[in-house]
């Protein structure tokens, strides 16, 4: 999810849960946007907090954000039947190849 902020974001941020629980947000693709004005996408997780959670994070950066990647996709809802269609007309348009017409029917059906 795109966001808007008034510095530089860091690349992760821990926010303590109540006792056992932390929420991380991961900041990715920032940019200035102006003087003063970044954006950036940001992944977010809940996970255990332990005291070492920071260790963690750093030592296997490029896991803990794949992985906050993947569980914003779970959460993300379906596509429309509207973007499902606009795929399948994107894929159809013109004299199509028989890999093209399958590519459609997976569209379709959403596989």
């Amino acid at each position: 999810m795109k966001t808007e902020f008034g510095t530089c974001p860091p690349p992760y941020k821990v926010e303590k849960i109540g006792e056992h629980s932390a929420k991380i947000s991961f900041a990715e693709n920032a940019v200035e946007v102006e003087q003063g004005r970044w954006r950036a996408d940001i992944y977010e997780l809940t996970t255990a907090y332990t005291p070492n959670i920071d260790e963690r994070i750093e030592s296997n950066y490029d896991a803990w954000i794949a992985h906050a990647k993947d569980v914003e996709l779970e959460l993300a809802p379906p596509p429309t039947i509207e973007e499902r269609i606009a795929g399948l007309e994107a894929v159809v348009k013109g004299t199509p190849s028989y890999g093209e017409l399958l590519e459609a029917v997976n569209i379709l059906l959403g596989e």
